[in-house]
Formats: C-alpha cells, sequence, structure tokens
C-alpha cells in the first residue's frame, strides 16, 4: 500500500476534500488523523485502526475510499 498520508496530500485540493468528506462519514476528524499517523508509523490498516480503538469500522478500509477519489 502507497503512504496513505503522501497519497492524500499529492491529490489535488478538490480530491483531498472529497477524500476527507467521505471519510468523515465514518471517522471524526481525530480518529482518522491518528488512523493516517498510525499507517505513517509503519502500521498496518488493521493495527492503526485497532490501536485508535475504532475496529469496529475496520470494514469501512480507507483503501475503497481511495480507490473511490
Amino acid at each position: 500500500m502507497t503512504d496513505l498520508k503522501t497519497w492524500i496530500y499529492s491529490l489535488a485540493p478538490e480530491r483531498q476534500e472529497l477524500f476527507f468528506r467521505q471519510a468523515a462519514r465514518f471517522f471524526s476528524n481525530r480518529e482518522l488523523a491518528a488512523i493516517i499517523d498510525n499507517i505513517q508509523n509503519g502500521c498496518s490498516l488493521f493495527q492503526a485502526h485497532l490501536r485508535v480503538g475504532v475496529l469496529d469500522r475496520y470494514r469501512v478500509d480507507l483503501k475503497n475510499l481511495r480507490n473511490n477519489i
């Protein structure tokens, strides 16, 4: 998986907004930032959700959101 944080910030501003709007349906800004930081620090997507305490929303799968942008 490409570094999610780098990928997000490489998007055009309107695409970034779309990604965050879609992700906001499932995660608070704080949760999403924590997930991205955990991934940036080498965690898998599963581990990041577990560490942030949002494992119940793991099925949302940020990779799927990313593929829809």
